[in-house]
């Protein structure tokens, strides 16, 4: 793993990226490294963009915003054309394909995967923040050796979704990392 590690998670507000961030924030430091969560969101919440950027290193970490995105996520339309408008550079892009059809702009390596299907598929489209995390964490151990362990992301998916709830999200972070070839 290089110093710094970024993942850019963007949608719209109640897709779960916040929770998304700080699982994937708080396994990172369950497994010995630094991070940092940052979280940007219109005025409404719900239905407007919502963004969340996620800094993993094995060292200091001097600033918690995203310069290049190793890993962007874009969970909706909205957000994507979003990023049209203000773009950033990444490296590779997850698109949600239930929700992202137009993506005829984009450079770099794109996996369009269907996310929320799959999180449907399990029973309930509120884990697709949960199968997400598990393409992202697939595609950084493929790419990179891996930023955090599937154990970790586990504990802390436990420690952090609703009681009653947690085999559901552990069936969606397991489905997310098979979702990635």
């Amino acid at each position: 793993m290089d110093d710094r590690y970024e993942i850019r998670m963007s949608g719209l507000g109640g897709q779960g990226l916040i929770l998304a961030g700080i699982i994937l924030a708080e396994a990172a430091v369950l497994e010995g490294k630094n991070a940092t969560y940052t979280q940007s969101h219109g005025a409404g919440v719900r239905g407007v963009n919502s963004q969340v950027d996620v800094i993993i290193s094995e060292g200091e970490i001097d600033y918690p915003k995203v310069i290049e995105a190793d890993i962007l996520l874009i969970l909706s339309q909205q957000a994507y054309d979003y990023h049209l408008e203000h773009p950033i550079k990444y490296v590779t892009m997850i698109a949600d394909s239930t929700y992202v059809s137009d993506i005829e702009f984009a450079r770099g390596l794109i996996y369009h995967l269907p996310i929320a299907q799959t999180a449907r598929q399990i029973g309930n489209e509120i884990v697709s923040n949960i199968v997400a995390l598990g393409t992202i964490a697939k595609l950084a151990r493929v790419r990179e050796k891996g930023i955090v362990s599937i154990e970790m992301l586990e504990q802390s998916i436990r420690e952090r979704v609703p009681e009653g709830t947690e085999d559901m999200n552990l069936e969606a972070l397991h489905r997310g990392y098979e979702l990635v070839g």
